[in-house]
């Protein structure tokens, strides 16, 4: 299914890599940067980069802070990948305390390792489903298959419901989340292979 997919442009990341993802799998796509910009989509995306404390700034700036909540309540999909996903929780602790859009109550905190885990995590991870929900956002992706990460940080949700899939890093930690038709990936399935792709084809079922 085609859908009309924006792409928030809050200039903490590259877009291309995301918006060439989306139009490989057929999407049309579009960089918005204002609340009056996503009035007519059919999906909305929050990638993301860097620092958390950046990241909710830049939203404020160009007002899609309040822009996204108000989205959100129409019951159209959102993802956000990597620093877009932990910008959904309640709270930050990423040099600071910084609130973020509180889509998903949680916080996001530093993964805790030992001397023979490195930081950052980078590398290719397989996410264990862990919600049995009517979500088909894995459709046609087969079981165990990997995804690549790039992160410090990682997100925990209040109310572990919240939590679709899981990844093990020393530690079980959350891999995707899913709440009503918010969607996190800890992931960039942009940079996923057919996996990845597969996802960013499924994001409207939910």
């Amino acid at each position: 299914m085609t859908l009309k997919v924006g792409i928030i442009d809050y200039s903490i990341c590259n877009l291309y890599s995301i918006e060439r993802a989306l139009r490989y799998v057929g999407h049309e796509t579009y960089f918005v940067k204002s609340p009056k910009e996503i009035e007519n989509i059919d999906a909305l995306v929050l990638p993301g980069v860097g620092a958390f404390s950046t990241g909710i700034k830049n939203l404020k700036k160009i007002n899609m802070d309040k822009g996204i909540v108000d989205y959100v309540k129409s019951g159209r999909p959102l993802l956000g990948i990597c620093l877009g996903m932990q910008l959904l929780m309640s709270k930050s602790f990423e040099f600071g305390e910084h609130d973020g859009l509180n889509l998903v109550k949680g916080k996001v905190k530093k993964i805790e390792v030992n001397n023979n885990i490195p930081l950052p995590h980078v590398g290719w991870k397989h996410c264990d489903i862990i919600k049995n929900t009517k979500y088909k956002l894995f459709n046609h992706i087969e079981k165990n298959v990997d995804f690549y990460f790039t992160h410090s940080y990682a997100c925990f949700p209040e109310d572990h419901a919240d939590i679709f899939a899981t990844f093990n890093y020393g530690q079980d930690l959350t891999g995707i989340i899913v709440k009503n038709n918010v969607i996190g990936c800890q992931f960039h399935p942009e940079l996923s292979s057919f996996a990845g792709l597969e996802l960013l084809k499924n994001i409207n079922n939910i």
